[in-house]
């Protein structure tokens, strides 16, 4: 896994294949990144769980934490990781703390260990029926995690020659 492999057809390929190959190892600003992401006592104290996270790469750490490998991560690079939370039972005007997410990874330009965070994810439970504006980014990530599964259903029936419900 990793790495890159270049068809060199004539001598004069080889700079252009060498530049590239440079160019991406350049570019990499942070390597071994992982995610951990918890809740907090007092917030799983309210009923608050981390219920799953839509990430192949996902660890239950069994004390309702988990981490995310993500591996090499390039300059100006950011990524989205979605994950499903149940929010806390208690009824809250004020945005209270439901997870704490840390990035822990090597900092190819420090050359050491970083971590940054914990960042606080709070979320207002206000008592009434008012419905919070969607936030289309988050939308849009949850859509397409849901057509990968769908994708992924679909593929299996066809493994199966289900072609028909595939």
């Amino acid at each position: 896994p990793g790495g890159a492999y270049y068809f060199v057809e004539n001598d004069s390929d080889v700079s252009t294949a060498f530049g590239d190959a440079m160019g991406g190892l350049l570019s990499v600003t942070a390597q071994s990144a992982v995610l951990k992401l918890s809740v907090p006592p007092p917030a799983a104290a309210m009923g608050v769980k981390i219920r799953d996270i839509h990430h192949d790469e996902k660890v239950d750490r069994g004390d309702g934490s988990y981490t995310v490998s993500l591996g090499y991560f390039y300059a100006e690079e950011s990524r989205d990781v979605v994950f499903d939370v149940d929010l806390s039972n208690v009824p809250s005007d004020a945005p209270v703390p439901h997870v704490h997410v840390s990035l822990f990874y090597m900092d190819i330009l420090k050359r050491k260990t970083t971590q940054a965070g914990p960042v606080e994810c709070s979320i207002a439970r206000p008592d009434s029926a008012q419905v919070a504006p969607v936030d289309l980014h988050v939308e849009s990530q949850w859509l397409r995690v849901c057509t990968v599964r769908e994708m992924e259903a679909a593929d299996l029936e066809a493994q199966q020659n289900q072609l028909g419900l595939a």
